[in-house]
């Protein structure tokens, strides 16, 4: 695709700087040849006064076109350096190294693995609460410490396994 862009613009170019080539030279022999006549007859009649003769408004008139084909090109490369530098970031981007599959297998293992342990600690989380409610049955029934004990104890592991708490080794 990239391919097929870039053998588009070099052509684009090419005739572009083919068609430029030919139109400018046949402005600036239009431009010396009216230079010529102009010249040519301010010899003959030197004492005539040409500014409002219709060669002088024709050199004006080719000049404004040549200014605006000067433009016109600055235009353009400055769009051709544009392009190249768009380029060179695409080819950046596409040269980088790709990921292989062994980087996809290892992420797909770690996913599953992550996938395991959170069923895992989702089960061990139900059971504790499930155990969490019969303690509290039975703290309505008789309060001992025994089992404020074991309901803080439940508590301390439910909150430890949501919130994903390791407690660090001395």
């Amino acid at each position: 695709m990239i391919f097929d862009f870039l053998i588009v613009l070099i052509f684009s170019l090419l005739l572009g700087n083919g068609l430029l080539f030919f139109t400018s030279s046949r402005a600036k022999t239009d431009v010396l040849s009216l230079k010529d006549q102009i010249q040519g007859e301010e010899t003959e009649d030197s004492s005539v006064d040409l500014s409002g003769s219709v060669y002088v408004d024709q050199i004006y008139e080719v000049q404004a076109s040549l200014r605006g084909l000067d433009e016109k090109i600055k235009l353009a490369h400055e769009r051709i350096s544009e392009l190249e530098e768009t380029l060179g970031s695409i080819n950046s981007v596409l040269s980088s190294p790709a990921k292989t599959e062994s980087d996809f297998e290892e992420k797909i293992i770690r996913l599953e693995n992550f996938r395991k342990n959170a069923k895992i600690e989702l089960k061990a989380i139900k059971k504790l609460l499930q155990q969490l409610n019969e303690f509290r049955k039975i703290k309505k029934i008789k309060k001992t410490k025994e089992i404020l004990r074991k309901e803080d104890e439940l508590n301390e592991k439910i909150h430890s396994l949501v919130f994903n708490v390791k407690k660090k080794s001395n």
